[in-house]
């Protein structure tokens, strides 16, 4: 399970990378020589690229990206480590 949420944080993380890296991709095409509608369209694309892409949760508050894979793999850790230290110590008082 946690593979597969893995899988799905890494390449959300990936979009939102790329869609970052589109605004630059477009000034930094041969826009000078476009026609003066093409250049503005391309403003107004650029302006809209500002903003990356974030794949959202039902929430809409979180986001998939790799720091959110890091915070739910360590709190699994944690809950697995805490279950087991009380594991044992109920083993030792039952017995």
């Amino acid at each position: 399970m946690l593979s597969q949420l893995f899988m799905l944080c890494y390449f959300a993380n990936e979009v939102s990378l790329r869609s970052a890296e589109l605004s630059y991709s477009l000034y930094s095409s041969e826009w000078t020589r476009c026609s003066q509608t093409n250049r503005r369209m391309m403003l107004l694309m650029m302006a809209q690229f500002d903003v990356p892409i974030r794949i959202k949760t039902i929430n809409r508050c979180y986001s998939f990206n790799l720091p959110a894979f890091t915070s739910v793999s360590t709190s699994n850790l944690k809950i697995k480590r805490t279950k087991h230290k009380y594991s044992q110590k109920l083993e030792i008082y039952l017995f």
